[in-house]
C-alpha cells in the first residue's frame, strides 16, 4: 500500500482507516452482543417450556412440545411426530453446556438435513432416573434475525466508512483551504520583488502561520535591503578611488622604463581594473526598476550587435582566434540599449577569455517571435557539476580558478538584464568541444518591474 504524501491525504487516509477499524469491530461485538442476547432469550423460553413438558411427563401426559424419551443408552421409548430425526445424546457431544441444574443440559445441534439448528435440551427424569427427555426448539428464528442483522451490517458498515471519509476530507479541505493561498504566495515571493505578503485568512494556527512567515517576509526584505544599500554605497564609495588609483597607475605606467617596474605596474594596473569592474557590476545590479524604466526606449539590436562584433573582432584578432558573425539585419525592439550590450559583450568577452584556439561565434536571428542572441566557443567546456552553478554570483568554475582572472558576477549580470527585460538565458556545454549560451528576448521587450538585484 503507498500511503499519501501530502497533509491531507495522510489525514483522511488516516481517519477512514482508524474509522473503518471501530466500525468493523463495533459491528462485530454488536453482532456477537445481539446473538448472545437472542440465544439468552431462547433459552428463557426454552426451559419454560421444559418446565411444562417434564411436569406433563411426570404425569403420565403427553406435552405439546417436540421431545424425545430416551434410556440412559440411547434407546428411544418414546418421541413426538415432529421431533426431528437424529438427535444425539448430548452427553456425546463437545460442546455440551452444562447449566449447573443437576442433570440438566442444552447445546445447539446442527443436523444435515436441516436448514437450521435445534436448540436442544437433555434432562433426566426425577422420578424416572434411567430415562432422559429431550426437548427440541428450532434456532429458526434466531437465525434469520441474525442474518437480517449480518445483511444490515454489510450495507451499514461501508456506507458508514464513505460517508465518514467523505466528512473527514470536507473538513480537512476547509480547515487547510488557507495553506493553498499561503503556497501560491511564497511561491510567488522572489527575491526581486519582496513586498508581497500572505493574506492573514483562516482561524487558529493557520492565521498564526500567515502571520509568522509576513514577519519572516518582512525581516528578510529589510536585511537584504540593507545588504543593497550597502553594497550600493561601498561600490560608489570605491568608484572614485578605483578610477584615481587606475589613472596614477596608467600614468606612472608610461613614464617607467625599467621592465621589471613596468610588469609589476601593469599587473596592478590590471588588479585595478578588475576591482572596477566588480565595483560596476555592484552598483548596476543594486539599481531598482525606477531607475532603469527611465532609461528604457526603442532599441536596434543589430546595430548594438555589429558595434560589440566590431570590438571583440580586435580582441580574437589578438588572441589569434577567429570570430564568426551572423547578425539580422532590422531586429528591433524596446529595452536599455546600454545594457544589452554589457550583454553581448560579457558573452563574447568569456567566450575569448577561454578559448585558446578555435572560433567563437556570435548569432542574432529574429525567430519565434522573439529576438535569439547565441554566442558559442570551441573552448575546453564546462564541468557538468559546474554547468547549473554558472550563473550564481562569485562562483568560478574549478576549472578557471587560478588560472584566468575573473569576478564570477559577469554571467549572474548577464542573467539579471536579461529577465529585466522579460527574457532568459541558457547554458550548454560539452568537454573538450566548447559551451554555448542562448539568450532569448521578447521583440517587444516590454518594460517590466524589476527591483534591483538581491
Amino acid at each position: 500500500m503507498i500511503f499519501p504524501t501530502t497533509l491531507r491525504g495522510r489525514v483522511v487516509t488516516a481517519a477512514v482507516m482508524l474509522t473503518t477499524s471501530l466500525t468493523v469491530g463495533g459491528a462485530f461485538y454488536s453482532y456477537v452482543r445481539v446473538e448472545h442476547h437472542l440465544d439468552k432469550a431462547m433459552d428463557r423460553f426454552i426451559e419454560h417450556e421444559v418446565d411444562e413438558a417434564i411436569g406433563e411427563l411426570e404425569t403420565g401426559q403427553i406435552p405439546f412440545e417436540p421431545y424425545t424419551v430416551r434410556q440412559l443408552d440411547g434407546t428411544i421409548i418414546a418421541t413426538s411426530a415432529d421431533v426431528p430425526d437424529g438427535l444425539p445424546l448430548l452427553d456425546e457431544m463437545a460442546e455440551i453446556e452444562n447449566k449447573a441444574r443437576g442433570e440438566r443440559r442444552i447445546a445447539n445441534v446442527h443436523l444435515d438435513d436441516s436448514r437450521f439448528a435445534y436448540r436442544v435440551v437433555q434432562y433426566r427424569l426425577w422420578n424416572h432416573p434411567d430415562r432422559i427427555v429431550q426437548i427440541a426448539t428450532s434456532r429458526e428464528v434466531v437465525e434469520k434475525a441474525l442474518r437480517n442483522y449480518r445483511e444490515n451490517l454489510f450495507v451499514a458498515v461501508p456506507i458508514g466508512v464513505v460517508l465518514t471519509a467523505l466528512i473527514v476530507w470536507l473538513l480537512v479541505w476547509l480547515s487547510l483551504r488557507p495553506l493553498e493561498g499561503i503556497i501560491r504566495t511564497a511561491e510567488e515571493v522572489d527575491v526581486r520583488d519582496l513586498t508581497r505578503r500572505i493574506p492573514e485568512t483562516g482561524a487558529g494556527e493557520v492565521r498564526r502561520l500567515s502571520s509568522v512567515l509576513n514577519d519572516m517576509l518582512t525581516r528578510i526584505d529589510e536585511g537584504v535591503a540593507t545588504i543593497r544599500n550597502f553594497s550600493s554605497d561601498a561600490a560608489h564609495e570605491l568608484r572614485t578611488p578605483l578610477a584615481v588609483l587606475r589613472g596614477e597607475l596608467e600614468l606612472l605606467l608610461d613614464r617607467v622604463e625599467e621592465p621589471e617596474a613596468a610588469a609589476a605596474l601593469s599587473r596592478a594596473l590590471d588588479e585595478a581594473i578588475e576591482l572596477t569592474h566588480l565595483t560596476d557590476a555592484l552598483l548596476l545590479m543594486t539599481r531598482g526598476s525606477e531607475a532603469l524604466a527611465e532609461e528604457f526606449g526603442p532599441i536596434d539590436l543589430s546595430s548594438i550587435a555589429h558595434d560589440v562584433a566590431t570590438d571583440a573582432g580586435i580582441v580574437a584578432e589578438a588572441r589569434g582566434l577567429a570570430l564568426s558573425v551572423q547578425i539580422d539585419d532590422g531586429v528591433q525592439g524596446h529595452g536599455h540599449a546600454r545594457l544589452l550590450r554589457r550583454v553581448i559583450w560579457n558573452l563574447i568577452d568569456n567566450a575569448l577569455k577561454f578559448t585558446d584556439a578555435g572560433t567563437v561565434t556570435l548569432e542574432l536571428k529574429a525567430e519565434g517571435g522573439g529576438a535569439t542572441i547565441r554566442v558559442q566557443d570551441t573552448g575546453g567546456g564546462i564541468d557538468p557539476a559546474d554547468l547549473p552553478r554558472v550563473f550564481e554570483r562569485f562562483f568560478r568554475s574549478r576549472d578557471v580558478q587560478g588560472r584566468k582572472k575573473g569576478t564570477g558576477l559577469g554571467l549572474p549580470l548577464v542573467r539579471w538584464i536579461c529577465e529585466a527585460h522579460g527574457g532568459k538565458i541558457e547554458a550548454a556545454s560539452t568537454r573538450g568541444e566548447g559551451s554555448s549560451f542562448v539568450v532569448t528576448l521578447p521583440m517587444s521587450m516590454p518594460k517590466v518591474s524589476i527591483s534591483s538585484a538581491g
